[in-house]
């Protein structure tokens, strides 16, 4: 982690923080004018002024205005209201007392860098083909697909290992959860069923069949393309079931 402290009072600020322990951070000072200029590559900026309705707003301002995207924390002498109010709207992401600071602001640091932090997609997309998981539904180039949610578990397993085969011991397996019979017959059911869903809604043809083996989603063309690099031969086109085929 980089940690830049943006002070008008260098001395007393490395003081401050020389009191606490940021084991793996990189801590570095600077003076607002230079702060502005390497706040861009911080992780976290702290901003510590003299007087934090003054100068310590207008360094807020100025790192806001450049399109700072990092969290900001200020540290002022005192807080009221109006203060707090304040340094929210200047776009500070926390206030922190100095006289608690060695106590609170590493915990502030932390809960401004998890708040921060980008959430991980729940979209699992292949062709024109996206599934998201935290909503529950498939949708093709936008369109909603009336899928069951034991079709859309099943999608979500070939999806999320995409490009991989996943055996239809494992497949039929994850059906047991939803059928008493969960043996190859009815897999063979729910996919064709999936795939006729999909195709009604003008999905790309991304299911495919290892035969003898199991299936696995893949973006169109990208195994013919790859097979037909190799070989030096063109194109043609085939189905989701032709490609590729091996013995039962």
């Amino acid at each position: 982690m980089h940690l830049l402290i943006v002070s008008d009072q260098l001395g007393p600020s490395q003081r401050l923080i020389g009191r606490m322990s940021f084991p793996e951070a990189r801590v570095h000072f600077a003076s607002p004018e230079d702060g502005l200029r390497l706040a861009h590559d911080a992780d976290v900026v702290v901003v510590d002024c003299a007087e934090a309705a003054g100068a310590g707003m207008g360094t807020l301002g100025a790192l806001r205005g450049a399109d700072l995207a990092c969290p900001v924390i200020l540290i002022a002498a005192e807080a009221d209201a109006a203060l707090r109010a304040g340094a929210y709207d200047a776009g500070a992401d926390a206030v922190v007392l100095r006289s608690r600071a060695p106590a609170t602001l590493a915990a502030s640091i932390a809960a401004a860098r998890r708040r921060s932090r980008p959430r991980r997609s729940t979209q699992l997309v292949c062709g024109n083909v996206t599934l998201d998981d935290a909503a529950g539904r498939i949708t093709v180039a936008g369109r909603p697909v009336d899928a069951t949610p034991c079709e859309l578990g099943v999608l979500k397993v070939l999806m999320a290992a995409q490009g991989a085969t996943i055996p239809k011991e494992a497949l039929s397996a994850h059906l047991s959860e939803h059928s008493r019979e969960p043996d190859g017959t009815v897999l063979r059911v729910f996919i064709c069923r999936l795939r006729r869903k999909l195709s009604a809604c003008g999905a790309d043809d991304v299911i495919r069949t290892v035969w003898g083996v199991g299936y696995r989603v893949e973006a169109p063309g990208a195994l013919r393309a790859a097979a037909a690099s190799r070989a030096g031969l063109p194109l043609a086109p085939v189905s989701g079931d032709d490609w590729p085929r091996t013995a039962a």
